[in-house]
C-alpha cells in the first residue's frame, strides 16, 4: 500500500512541474520550451523576455504557492471542524480577509503588499477564532451541520458589509473586483517577501500536526479516554489554517473550491485518511488544480483574461455536486 501513496505523490510532483512550465509557456504570447530553458536556466536573452521573467513566472510562482497553501488548508479545517464539506471559503475565513482588505483598501487608501497582507492575516484570526469557540462551547458546541451554518453566516455577513463598502465608494470597485474574485496575474515575487516565514510556520505545524489529527478522527469521548488535549489540538490546527490560508488570500485574494475539493480527490487516490499522506497529496493537488485553471482562464475568453477564481468556481462546482451526491449515496 506505501508504494501507492510514493507513486501517486510522484505522479502528481510531476503533473506539478509539468504545468508549472507550461503556465511559462501558454498565454497570448507563446513561449517555446526551448526558449524557457534558454533564458531561464542557462540565461540566454529570448525575444519578449520580460514578458516571461516578470509576468509569466511571478504568476506560475504564486499559482503553484497559492495552490498548495488552500489544500492544505482545506484539509486541516475539514478534520478539525468533522465536516467533510468545510473550507476556509465555506466556513467564513476568506471572507473575513476580504473585508479587512477593503476596510484598509477603503476606509484608509492604503494598497501596499504588507498592509493588505497583514489585513488578510487579521481577518483569518478574528473569523478563526469565532470557529474555535463555537466548537469549543462549554455546554453544547456546534454539530458539523450547525457549524457550517454558522461559517455560511459569517461569510455571508462579511460579504454583504464588503458590497455595501464598495457601493459606498464606487471609485474603488474597479481596483478591488479583480482581487475579490481572486487572481495571479499582474503579481510580482517581492509579495512573497512579506508571507514566507508564515508560509513555512504554517506547513512546519500542519505537518507537527499529522499525528494528532490521525486520532482526531476518533470520537471526543475516545480522544479524553487517550488523555489527548482536544482544545490545544484544535486551536494549534486552527493556527495553521490562519497562517496558510491568510498568506494564500493576502497573495492572490480569496479563490474558492480549491480547498475544498482537493482532500477528497487525495482521499479518493491514497484510499487512506493517514494526514502524514493526505496533507502533502493535497498541497500537489491543489497547486496542479490552481495552475491549471490559471492557464485555462487565459483562453476562455481570449484575448481578455478573467480571474482564476471564477475558472476554480467553473471547474469546481461540478465537482462539489457531484461530492455532496456521493455522500448522500453512501449514507443511504
Amino acid at each position: 500500500m506505501k508504494n501507492r501513496y510514493i507513486w501517486w505523490l510522484l505522479a502528481f510532483t510531476g503533473l506539478f512541474i509539468v504545468l508549472f512550465v507550461l503556465s511559462m509557456m501558454l498565454g497570448y504570447k507563446h513561449f517555446s520550451f526551448v526558449n524557457v530553458w534558454k533564458h531561464l536556466i542557462l540565461g540566454q536573452e529570448i525575444k519578449d523576455q520580460r514578458i516571461l521573467t516578470q509576468l509569466r513566472l511571478p504568476r506560475a510562482v504564486l499559482g503553484g504557492v497559492v495552490g498548495v497553501l488552500m489544500g492544505i488548508s482545506g484539509v486541516m479545517i475539514q478534520t478539525i471542524t468533522r465536516n467533510p464539506f468545510a473550507s476556509p471559503g465555506i466556513m467564513g475565513v476568506n471572507s473575513g480577509a476580504s473585508l479587512m482588505v477593503v476596510i484598509m483598501l477603503i476606509g484608509f487608501g492604503i494598497n501596499g503588499s504588507f498592509q493588505l497582507a497583514f489585513m488578510a492575516f487579521l481577518g483569518t484570526i478574528i473569523v478563526a477564532t469565532m470557529i474555535i469557540l463555537a466548537t469549543s462551547l462549554p455546554l453544547r458546541p456546534f454539530t458539523a451541520m450547525e457549524l457550517t451554518l454558522f461559517g455560511a453566516s459569517i461569510s455571508a455577513f462579511c460579504m454583504a458589509v464588503t458590497q455595501g463598502l464598495l457601493v459606498y465608494n464606487e471609485s474603488a470597485i474597479e481596483e478591488i473586483i479583480s482581487w475579490l474574485n481572486g487572481s495571479v496575474a499582474n503579481k510580482h515575487l517581492n509579495v512573497l517577501m512579506y508571507i514566507w516565514p508564515f508560509i513555512v510556520v504554517g506547513l512546519i505545524i500542519s505537518m507537527y500536526m499529522a499525528r494528532q489529527l490521525n486520532l482526531y478522527i476518533l470520537s471526543e469521548d475516545a480522544l479524553k479516554g487517550l488523555g489527548a488535549k482536544i482544545l490545544s489540538i484544535k486551536v494549534i490546527t486552527m493556527i495553521a489554517v490562519v497562517l496558510l490560508s491568510g498568506s494564500a488570500v493576502a497573495l492572490a485574494g480569496p479563490i474558492a473550491f480549491v480547498g475544498l475539493i482537493t482532500p477528497h480527490v487525495a482521499k479518493l487516490l491514497c484510499r487512506t485518511h493517514n494526514h502524514f499522506i493526505i496533507i502533502p497529496m493535497s498541497g500537489l493537488l491543489g497547486g496542479c488544480l490552481l495552475m491549471l485553471s490559471d492557464i485555462l482562464s487565459r483562453y476562455l475568453l481570449m484575448p481578455r483574461e478573467i480571474p482564476v477564481g471564477i475558472t476554480t468556481a467553473l471547474l469546481g462546482t461540478p465537482v462539489f455536486i457531484y461530492l455532496i451526491l456521493k455522500r448522500k449515496e453512501l449514507t443511504e
